[in-house]
């Protein structure tokens, strides 16, 4: 029970008390304290209070010794009383007062002081407080600053004199022998306890009886001895006087106090419980303050005198740990527990030779304390105590560990084995507070001050006189407890580690704890050891991911998690650094510059650390580190004498530790500047440098096979992103997120994409994360498409802009019709709607406008396929009002309208810039590309303004390409403008007809139907006749003179112009009208079928070959433009000859010109379809043809026909000897394919056999058709592969001959193009197996023809190329290569034995030879190759099971020759008969 308020705890029981800590004159005014101190009449003596006293505010001084003649003898002023308060009332019952006896119940001193100044008791008056101030006001601050020096009780100077109250004062040696004389009467009593046993009233004063008869000493006298000691041991020179045998009595008093309550109470229930424990803490408490003062004695170091409390100690400790919730433990006892444990670590600082049942039963007992986190109390006032009860048991532990050396490894390895019992949450309740709002867990305090606790005395030690001597035995001093303090560290990681492989999922929280512990300390100058710590921990994470360690996924992937805790808070401390702060120890000993800097830095931290808060010994062992810091420069200048860098090192390490830092007074210090200064220290150090292996491993881990491992390593690429995205952007990184986005599963892709979807970090990736703009997973394409709306805005690069929206508008072709929705409302939001939204502010619209232009241009002219889409979106997306309500539909107009505007003013702007610079150039002529396809478009938004402002640049003479893209204008838009005026066009068809003969070949296409335009519009035809008749005027000799001498023709400039011309009147004139006009022409001849005639006569074969070529290129022209010429018997066989065995020139212009035709056709059929269909098919535009809207589909059947009779030609120039030649005829297959026009199976093959081309153009090509076909064909691929192989090695033996073998990856391309699904890989090596075996079979007699062992060789190496998704695919090929081989190698055999002449070795026999040979090796390269066992072949079924199901990896930094090499060799090598005689020696030899 509590007597007054502020019992059993540290405040002051006086107002002197409460002064002898801190001033209170900002909470009093000066001019009151005096009063507040004069305001009694008593003698006050500064003792400390009794630890446990429940009654200690009186001090015992009715035997002090004071002479009272003397009081009062140095001053005139009288003793001055305070009126009382309640003064009124003790007027109405004076009489009552002066009948008693005032001095009754005073002490004989009160009386004798009273009795001396009785005269002045009568004089004078009792004052007011108010004139009690004014006499004192003047003397407060004096008698105040006399109050203060009293207090000072340790000091070793003479005896000091204590002022009591005002005029008394006593002597420090005469308060001490006053102790010493109470503390006498005590021992008395205790040494006369038999005696006074008889007295029971006595005894009953000073002791109480327990039920079993025994006596102990009470509360009282116990407390009373605590405060005597305690007063003793305070004084400089009490502590050495008090006797030993006196020390004894009480300490074995004390002793079987404890005995005596623990024996009879070993439960406590009773009434008197916590009068029981006050006794037994309170003898505890005084036991440790005697042995403190006798530990020089070994007369005191008995076990009992210390195992006795800690005994009684650990049963209530033991106790309070089963206790959960405190409920049943008082605040009063914790706090008893509190005060007495905190004696126990200065105990061991000075009995530093603890035996070693003494330090387990101490570790024992306070580790289990530490571990403790389920206790949780109910109230504030027993949470302060419990919390206080585990910093007083972690401070024991530590000193355990600090002066008790031998049983640090015990002390470590017990406090690990309770690391479970750490908390899962880390809630505030169950961790300490080591600074604002940190918070972290009492073990990993532990094990920080147990480690600093080590290294605190090696530079910090104060010597006055520094010599060489004592410097080397500092450094010494300082290497052997850092070796001792790594090996601990390590030796704690090496447990923790290992319990977290045995056990992951149980330890994981544990150690996550831990480490996020020293993360909280690590930017806390006040734990430097948190460093070391983290350093050591990281380094055992990175070793569980050595390539010959072997630990399960889960192991890597929550030790990889945890590494990214790490890594994240090491790169956030890096990037929070300035460049120009980091320093690194060679980078400050190579720059001496730094160094001052470095150093003050060093010296902020340590000076800001407090020494008496929770990091105490952080302050020396950062200190030492400092200081050794210096040592290591100096070492680096001793070693590299030639420089002649920090020389000053040596007189920097003396003032250092002449200047001493620790003992410095701590200086303030914002704590933003010290984490600052801290962390750039820091980069000197172990942990940072760690950081780039780190970073090393999540790269390498992003390659790893274990998709929870790689989705783990891009979580920690996350994690430090988003800390600085640049991270992304390092070489390293950067490299292994483009492998990662080129060759991943789609949720490692996801992932990838949303790692580098952060900020603008994805700008560095926009090639890369579009390579997956087509992918098979759904989820990828649409993360694909949004990122590239993200770039788009993101970015002012008109490059990247352009590419990603040119990847927009590849979605319009994607097999889902949600993806496509979504590129058409991208765009249309990013190229119309951004006009709409800035129309209220005309300079912003005016930049949008050329930026929307610039990205148009350049992705309408990026490649054919974005050319087509660009049109489709144009024409049947943007101008089909069906797509858009009306709203919209304006607004689209509108913008296209202003749109040509900006256009058409650029155009002008350019062409007046007369430079000769690339990009302007390009620019121009995309700009003339994107004004074409406007004006081509179904919807006219080009007006006659435009034509007007473009117009003057017809009447320049100069060839340009502006001259040429204003034809294509013009010709579009005059068929589709009306109401021009006719002197427009008058001088319009003048410029034309006059510049026509001087025009090019493309300007002459786009002329002619521009004249032809303007003739209807003026309804005139002479003058277009006229220029037509010229023309045939001029052709008509040359006509004559090849029919009757065609050798005599000969090359001239103005035959081909003609021939141009003559052609381009037949394709693009109405020959009804202009037959009736040219006097050349029969009766009912049409122009164009004239003009077939003239070029069919210039296709002599006795023609110059020049003009054969010329002529058969306008004749194909003139056909597609008048399909019926096809049908023409004279014109298809000049085709089919020329296709078959003519020049390969002419040869590509008939193919060249087919090429056109199809694409023509189609191009009209989509105009004609519109859009009425869905586009979803990623081989074409055209799908749900509305076939009764189109007025040419007839034609489908005209190109299915020409196809059927010219396809076996152009199969044979894809496989022609120059690639270029191959290149132009594989284009065609693609259209021809991509149309329909023919069966797939028919070009297959040859696309397979073009697969084997060295030539990149030719193998992209032949990808990108059989990539197309496998969406819908994949079967007929699979059927045609064993003749495509074949066509690939007579392709490969035609292109390189000798160097056939090294075209060794067309099988393996075919594999990746058929990769989907498990059943296509089982396919594909069963389609494999079959080509194997058919060439196999065709070894009879063992002969074999020179072409079928090229083919077989070539296939060989093709298969030592192939990826083996597991085991199971490449032991079944392995043993079906061995069991050919056998078969190949018994019909060797059989030759032999059945005819002997075979040994002659005809060339059908070496070629099987060279077969087996080929096909054993084969065997030897793949177990060479993927480091197999040699007798693979050899496992029983249950080994070979097992091992089937596992996935195979080539292993990595193997170095291997190409099998092709080596069969190149073996090739080489047999051309020497001795390889065939020591072959069939060897044959001999087996059998």
């Amino acid at each position: 029970m509590v007597d007054y308020p502020g019992e059993n705890t540290d405040i002051p029981k006086t107002i002197s008390g409460t002064l002898v800590n801190q001033p209170l004159n900002y909470l009093i005014p000066k001019s009151a304290i005096s009063d507040l101190i004069k305001s009694q009449l008593s003698i006050s003596v500064p003792l400390e209070k009794a630890t446990f006293a429940r009654n200690n505010n009186n001090i015992l001084l009715n035997e002090i010794n004071i002479d009272l003649s003397t009081v009062g003898q140095d001053s005139n002023d009288p003793i001055i009383f305070k009126k009382p308060s309640n003064w009124s009332q003790m007027v109405n019952v004076k009489e009552q007062i002066n009948k008693d006896d005032l001095t009754e119940g005073l002490s004989e001193f009160a009386i004798q002081l009273l009795r001396k100044n009785s005269g002045l008791l009568e004089k004078i008056p009792i004052r007011n407080v108010e004139e009690m101030n004014k006499l004192v006001k003047s003397h407060a601050r004096e008698e105040i600053d006399d109050i203060y020096s009293s207090f000072n009780t340790e000091s070793d100077a003479s005896p000091k004199k204590l002022k009591l109250s005002s005029d008394i004062s006593i002597n420090q040696n005469e308060l001490t022998q006053q102790y010493f004389k109470e503390l006498k009467s005590y021992i008395d009593i205790i040494e006369n306890q038999r005696e006074m046993a008889k007295d029971e009233e006595n005894y009953n004063h000073n002791y109480f009886k327990l039920p079993n008869g025994t006596y102990v000493l009470n509360e009282n006298f116990v407390s009373q001895i605590d405060i005597l000691i305690t007063n003793i041991s305070n004084t400089s020179t009490g502590r050495h006087q008090l006797e030993k045998s006196a020390s004894k009595i009480i300490l074995n008093e004390l002793i079987a106090n404890i005995e005596n309550i623990k024996e009879e109470f070993l439960d406590f229930g009773s009434e008197h419980e916590i009068l029981y424990k006050t006794v037994a803490y309170t003898s505890i408490f005084t036991i440790f303050t005697l042995l403190q003062m006798h530990y020089e004695d070994s007369q005191f170091h008995l076990e009992k005198y210390i195992l006795v409390p800690l005994n009684y100690l650990k049963e209530r400790i033991y106790s309070i740990n089963n206790n959960d919730t405190l409920n049943e433990i008082s605040s009063t006892e914790l706090s008893m527990l509190f005060k007495t444990i905190n004696q126990i670590p200065e105990y061991i600082k000075r009995y530093k030779f603890i035996g070693e049942e003494l330090a387990t039963v101490l570790n024992y007992v306070f580790s289990e304390l530490v571990m403790n986190f389920e206790v949780n109390p109910s109230n504030i006032k027993a949470q302060h105590y419990w919390v206080e009860i585990k910093e007083a048991s972690v401070n024991v532990l530590v000193a355990l560990f600090q002066y008790i050396s031998n049983q640090r490894i015990f002390i470590i390895e017990y406090l690990i084995t309770h690391m479970e019992n750490l908390p899962l949450k880390r809630t505030q309740k169950k961790l300490r507070k080591i600074a604002n709002n940190v918070y972290i867990s009492d073990f990993t305090i532990a094990i920080a001050q147990m480690l600093e606790s080590i290294q605190q005395g090696s530079f910090n030690n104060h010597v006055s006189d520094l010599n060489n001597d004592v410097y080397l035995k500092m450094v010494e001093e300082y290497k052997e407890n850092m070796k001792e303090i790594a090996t601990l560290i390590d030796h704690i990681h090496s447990i923790i580690i290992d319990k977290f492989k045995e056990n992951p999922s149980d330890v994981r929280h544990v150690l996550s704890n831990y480490i996020t512990d020293l993360l909280i300390m690590l930017p806390n100058s006040s734990w430097p050891i948190a460093e070391e710590l983290l350093s050591s921990i990281m380094k055992r994470l990175l070793l569980i991911f050595e390539p010959n360690s072997n630990h399960s996924a889960v192991v890597e992937s929550m030790a990889l998690q945890l590494l990214n805790s790490i890594g994240t808070e090491i790169f956030a401390l890096k990037c929070s650094t300035k460049s120009t702060e980091t320093y690194n120890l060679i980078e400050v000993f190579n720059s001496p510059k730094e160094l001052p800097s470095y150093l003050k830095r060093f010296r902020l931290c340590i000076n800001s650390i407090d020494g008496s808060t929770i990091g105490k010994y952080g302050k020396n062992y950062l200190f030492n580190k400092f200081i050794f810091i210096l040592v290591r420069l100096n070492e680096y200048e001793n070693e590299n004498e030639a420089s002649d860098a920090l020389i000053e090192i040596p007189e920097m390490i003396k003032n250092e530790l002449n200047n001493n830092i620790i003992l410095g007074s701590k200086q303030s210090k914002k704590p933003e500047s010290v984490k600052e200064a801290y962390c750039s220290i820091l980069h000197s150090f172990e942990l940072l440098n760690l950081y780039d292996l780190y970073l090393k491993l999540v790269v390498s881990l992003l390659s790893k096979d274990k998709i929870k491992l790689r989705s783990t390593a891009i979580r920690c690429l996350s994690s430090l992103a988003s800390k600085d995205q640049n991270i992304l952007t390092s070489p390293a990184v950067k490299e292994t997120i483009i492998e990662r986005l080129l060759d991943s599963s789609a949720s490692v892709k996801d992932a990838i994409l949303d790692l580098v979807n952060r900020g603008s970090a994805a700008l560095y990736f926009y090639k890369q994360i579009n390579h997956n703009y087509d992918d098979d997973s759904l989820l990828v394409r649409k993360h694909v498409l949004k990122i590239n709306e993200e770039l788009y805005d993101i970015t002012n690069d008109i490059e990247i802009k352009i590419f990603v929206a040119s990847r927009i508008l590849l979605k319009l072709e994607d097999e889902e019709d949600a993806i496509i929705d979504m590129a058409k409302q991208i765009l249309l939001k990013k190229w119309i709607f951004a006009i709409v939204e800035s129309q209220d502010h005309q300079e912003r619209q005016s930049e949008i406008c050329d930026s929307v232009l610039q990205v148009m241009a350049g992705v309408a002219t990026k490649n054919e396929k974005c050319n087509e889409l660009y049109d489709w979106f144009l024409n049947f997306f943007l101008l089909e009002k069906a797509e858009h309500s009306n709203v919209i539909s304006k607004q689209i107009t509108d913008s296209l309208n202003k749109l040509t505007d900006t256009l058409v003013n650029s155009i002008v702007e350019l062409q007046s810039i007369d430079i000769e610079d690339p990009k302007i150039k390009s620019q121009k002529w995309n700009y003339l590309n994107l004004l074409a396809k406007f004006s081509d478009s179904v919807v006219t938004f080009i007006t006659k303004d435009h034509i007007i402002a473009l117009y003057p640049y017809m009447l320049t003479n100069s060839q340009s390409t502006l001259q040429y893209f204003i034809l294509c204008v013009f010709k579009d838009l005059m068929g589709k403008l009306d109401n021009f005026k006719p002197k427009f066009l008058y001088d319009m068809e003048t410029i034309l007809l006059s510049k026509l003969p001087k025009m090019s070949v493309k300007e002459t296409e786009e002329a002619i139907p521009l004249g032809w335009y303007i003739a209807e519009k003026r309804n005139d035809y002479s003058r277009i006749s006229k220029a037509c008749t010229s023309c045939f005027s001029h052709i008509v000799p040359f006509i004559n003179k090849a029919t009757t001498e065609p050798e005599s023709v000969v090359l001239e400039n103005k035959l081909q112009r003609l021939i141009y011309l003559a052609t381009g009147f037949a394709r693009f004139c109405d020959s009804k009208i202009l037959s009736e006009k040219i006097p050349y022409l029969k009766e009912n001849e049409y122009l164009f079928e004239y003009v077939a005639k003239c070029l069919l006569v210039l296709s002599n074969k006795k023609i110059e070959h020049v003009i054969r070529r010329i002529s058969i290129k306008n004749l194909i022209k003139l056909c597609s433009s008048h399909p019926r010429l096809f049908n023409s018997r004279h014109i298809l066989n000049i085709f089919d000859e020329e296709l078959k065995t003519g020049p390969a020139d002419i040869q590509l212009v008939l193919i060249e010109g087919l090429y056109d035709f199809f694409i023509q056709e189609e191009k009209k059929s989509i105009r004609e379809v519109g859009v009425s269909r869905s586009i979803s098919s990623t081989f074409h535009l055209r799908s749900k043809v509305n076939k009764t809207k189109r007025a040419s589909h007839i034609n489908d059947g005209l190109c299915s026909a020409l196809v059927s009779r010219f396809l076996k030609y152009i199969l044979n120039i894809c496989l022609s000897s120059d690639t270029h030649h191959s290149i132009v005829a594989l284009r065609c297959i693609r259209v021809i394919l991509q149309f329909g026009y023919t069966n797939p199976s028919h070009c297959i093959p040859v696309v397979i056999g073009a697969l084997s081309s060295k030539n990149p153009h030719l193998h992209k090509l032949s990808t990108k058709i059989l990539n197309d076909l496998a969406d819908k064909y994949e079967t007929m691929i699979f059927n045609n592969i064993s003749q495509g192989i074949n066509i690939a090695a007579d392709y490969s033996y035609l292109t390189e001959e000798s160097n056939c073998y090294s075209n060794d990856k067309t099988l393996r391309d075919l594999q990746v193009i058929l990769k989907d699904g498990k059943s296509n890989s089982s396919k594909f090596f069963k389609t494999v197996m079959k080509i194997l075996n058919k060439h196999i079979s065709n070894i009879t007699h063992a002969n074999l023809e020179e072409e079928e062992l090229r083919k077989f060789v070539f296939i060989c190496t093709n298969i030592s190329m192939l990826e083996f998704p597991t085991f199971n695919e490449l032991l079944t090929l392995m043993k079906f290569i061995s069991v050919s081989a056998e078969q190949i190698r018994e019909l060797i055999i059989d030759e032999i034995n059945d005819i002997p002449s075979k040994m002659t070795l005809e060339e059908g026999y070496k070629n099987a030879i060279k077969t087996e040979y080929t096909l054993r090796n084969l065997n030897l390269h793949l177990i060479k190759m993927y480091e197999l066992r040699k007798d693979i072949l050899l496992l029983d079924e249950s080994e070979e099971q097992s091992l089937k199901t596992k996935a195979i990896n080539l292993p990595e930094n193997i170095e291997l020759v190409s099998y092709a090499r080596e069969c190149f060799n073996i090739m080489n090598s047999t051309t020497q008969r001795e390889f065939y005689n020591e072959y069939l020696a060897t044959i001999e030899d087996e059998e």
